[in-house]
Order: structure tokens, then C-alpha cells, then sequence
């Protein structure tokens, strides 16, 4: 999807239904879970940038760490979803418009930043670019979401399995490619992505392995000084 749609998608239903749509998925209760653990490494007090934040789904853990927030969204329909948070009155916490690609904060302005359900969503020149300006402000530690194929090399041709999961990727990649909305990186891309951001992988956790030939990860990542 081209970053300039991404404002014009989340917006009215898809806003209000965003989080009612998804939140009972087996996908949305791992990465719960993995982000959820991953806090709590992080101390009290912790300054945080949460870009995109949507309907601010992680906003309750962020208060038990009693973190100081911005939360960034393009949409701001999904802003509103997130204002209704309930846990929102206890915590510090800001809510913008804002662009992930010209993020206005200064170099390490926050300890950490999240961005979850993103990356996909853009070309890989785009995620480049997203996940450099995400260490830019945030070098200490950036948790992030991606899915991937998986790595044809660890794919055996030699059996049914192998074979099939490669034909399951292929159809995979076209009917995305086709829908125009996700981007199925492949991993080689994304290492690259983080070399070319100053990014080294501290923690990766592995979120869902689906039929199709895909991995979704969650990563920890920090700028090289």
C-alpha cells in the first residue's frame, strides 16, 4: 500500500471496527504477549514513542511501567479510537497526527519506540526509511513487527512439504501483490533494511508460522554507535 493511502484507509468503520475485527485472532493475542514481555525489560519512566498507535492497544501496558507516551497515527480516526482507551487517564501520554517517515522529534528523544502492524503495509525502500527514522529517535531499543517469507534455503525440495510450502509462497506473494495492501519482504531485505537504518537485532521473537510460506517476527533492535 503507498504510504499516501494509508490515511485515507483507517478511517470511519475501519477505525471504530479496527481492534473488534482482529483482537480475538491467535495472532493478535501472541503479539500481546511477546510486546507485553518485551515492556517489561524496559524501566519505569521509560520515554516511549508508539508510531503507528491506531486504537492504542498496548496503551494499558505502557501504564503499568508508568512510561511517558507519544502516540503517532496518520489517521486521526484511529486517534480517537485510541483516546477511548480506559487505561489513558493514568498514564502520560500524548496523542499526534504525525508521518512516520518525518517524524518532528529531535535525534534520541525517546528511550524506545514500538511500531507493530506497519511494516508490511509499505514497500521495502518505505520500511527502510520508516525503521531509519524510528533508531533516529529512539536508538536505544526499537520493537517492530515484520513478516517474512520464509527462507527458500531452509525449504527441503526434495519432499511434498518443501514443495508445497514454496508453491503456497509463491501464490502467496502474487495475490498479495495483486490486492496491492501487504508486502511479503523476504528476509535478505530485511537485514538489509536494518544495516542500512544502523540497526542490529538484539531479541527476535517469533509471533505465528503460517501455511503460506510465512513467519511473522517481532524484533528488538538497537542503532550501532
Amino acid at each position: 500500500m503507498k504510504p499516501s493511502a494509508l490515511k485515507n484507509h483507517y478511517y470511519k468503520d475501519v477505525a471504530v471496527d479496527y481492534e473488534k475485527n482482529r483482537s480475538h485472532s491467535r495472532k493478535w493475542q501472541a503479539e500481546q504477549r511477546v510486546v507485553e514481555d518485551l515492556l517489561r525489560g524496559l524501566p519505569a519512566g521509560t520515554r516511549l514513542i508508539d508510531v503507528p498507535v491506531g486504537t492504542g492497544r498496548f496503551l494499558p501496558f505502557y501504564t503499568q511501567k508508568n512510561f511517558i507516551v507519544e502516540g503517532i497515527d496518520i489517521s486521526a480516526d484511529m486517534l480517537g479510537m485510541a483516546r477511548q482507551q480506559e487505561s489513558i487517564g493514568n498514564l502520560s501520554l500524548t496523542l499526534n497526527t504525525g508521518d512516520i517517515f518525518a517524524l518532528a522529534h529531535r535525534d534520541g528523544n525517546f528511550d524506545a519506540a514500538v511500531c507493530m502492524r506497519f511494516l508490511n503495509l509499505v514497500s521495502t525502500p518505505a520500511m527502510e526509511k520508516a525503521l531509519t527514522e524510528l533508531g533516529r529517535v529512539a536508538p536505544k531499543a526499537v520493537i517492530a513487527g515484520i513478516r517474512h517469507l520464509v527462507p527458500l534455503q531452509t525449504l527441503d525440495l526434495s519432499t511434498p512439504e518443501g514443495i508445497s510450502t514454496l508453491l503456497r509462497q509463491i501464490v502467496s506473494r502474487i495475490t498479495k501483490r495483486l490486492q496491492g495492501k501487504i508486502t511479503l519482504h523476504r528476509p535478505e531485505q530485511i537485514q538489509s533494511a536494518f544495516d542500512k537504518a544502523g540497526l542490529t537485532v538484539l531479541r527476535k521473537e517469533c509471533v505465528e508460522r503460517r501455511a503460506d510460506g510465512t513467519e511473522y517476527f517481532i524484533y528488538v533492535l538497537q542503532r550501532a554507535v
